[in-house]
Parts: C-alpha cells; structure tokens; sequence
C-alpha cells in the first residue's frame, strides 16, 4: 500500500472540498448588484466614517452618458450611530441608477420612502459615498442588533468619544479603568455622586 499516494489524494479533496465551499460562498451572499463575503456589525462599525439610520426623500441622477451612473439622494437623518453631522438632513451619493442600462459592481441603487442603515465614508471632493454593505431596515433592529456594546468598541479602538449608546442611555466611563457603559439617566446621577464614573 502506497501511503504517499494515499495522503497526496487526502491533500487533494481537502484543497477540492476548500474551493468548492468557497465557490458556494460567493454564490449565495447576495449585494445590491453582485456578490461579497459577509462582515460583522464591529467590522462595519469600524470601517465607516459615519453610519446612520435615515430615509430616502428624494433621488436625482448626478451622472449617466458615457461615464458611471451616480444618484445622488437627499436623506432624513433618523438616528446617527457613529460620527456626527450636526444636521438632520445629509446628500450623499451611490453608485448605479434605476433608469441606467448600464450595472456597475457595488452600486447601491435606493428608493424614495426606504429606511435604511447606511454605512458611509467621505471622498477626497467631500461628498459621502454609501457602501455597498448599506441595508433596509427599520429603528428596533438597529438598536437591538447594531448598536454594539461600549466596552466591545472601545476594545476595538473607537476613541471614547466616537461611542454612542441607545437612545434613552448616556455613555458614561468608569472611574477605575476608564472603561465606557451605557446608563440609564437615574443611574448616570447616582454613580456620578458616588465617583464611580466620570
């Protein structure tokens, strides 16, 4: 019995089993306009410079002819999770375009009246590009599944100042460690009279 050729064929259906399963990931994770290897809520956090819960109130196509369909879209900022516009209203820009013949990877086409979770980050000219990992949504989920904990944003490197917590807690830092917690507004008094947070 050859145990060299009997582990290289082992080797082999490892290698063939590894492609396959790869092959049917990419298959079935579904974007807006392609395929893409799923993220975590922290990965996503981390990546995008602002994230917000808004809706669509209106569309226009910035672009089409010859070059790449753009729609810019006119936002109702719902609730802001990470960053701050210090508006209500925010345009931001995404690729593709319903009346386009044309399908561009990544493009992330919306529709006037949706409620979404955008993910966004500013280019170099300062407008705010939405990512293709943006997705329909309505408030209960984004505060039970996206607003992460403190304590797992600030391990992930958020600076303190960039942590946000559900709408009716305060983000308060522990006195011992400087750890950040999310407290209801009764509790932020009580621990603050006793020094516990700062």
């Amino acid at each position: 019995m050859d145990f060299k050729k009997l582990s290289q064929i082992g080797g082999d259906k490892k290698k063939i089993t590894v492609i396959v399963l790869l092959g049917i990931l990419i298959t079935i994770i579904p974007t807006t306009s392609g395929y893409f290897l799923p993220k975590t809520h922290l990965e996503l956090y981390v990546e995008n410079e602002l994230i917000i819960f808004g809706k669509v109130i209106d569309s226009k196509i910035k672009s089409e002819s010859n070059q790449i369909p753009i729609t810019s879209y006119d936002i109702k900022i719902l609730q802001q999770v990470k960053g701050n516009t210090e508006k209500n209203q925010i345009i931001i820009l995404g690729l593709g375009s319903l009346n386009s013949t044309s399908q561009v990877d990544n493009q992330t086409i919306l529709s006037v009246g949706q409620e979404l979770i955008l993910f966004l980050n500013q280019q170099e000219d300062g407008n705010w590009f939405i990512s293709p990992y943006s997705f329909p949504s309505d408030s209960e989920y984004l505060n039970t599944q996206f607003i992460l904990s403190p304590l797992k944003l600030y391990k992930a490197g958020i600076p303190g100042s960039e942590i946000q917590c559900k709408s009716s807690l305060k983000v308060a830092f522990k006195s011992t460690n400087e750890f950040p917690v999310c407290l209801t507004p009764e509790t932020f008094e009580k621990l603050f009279e006793r020094k516990w947070i700062k």
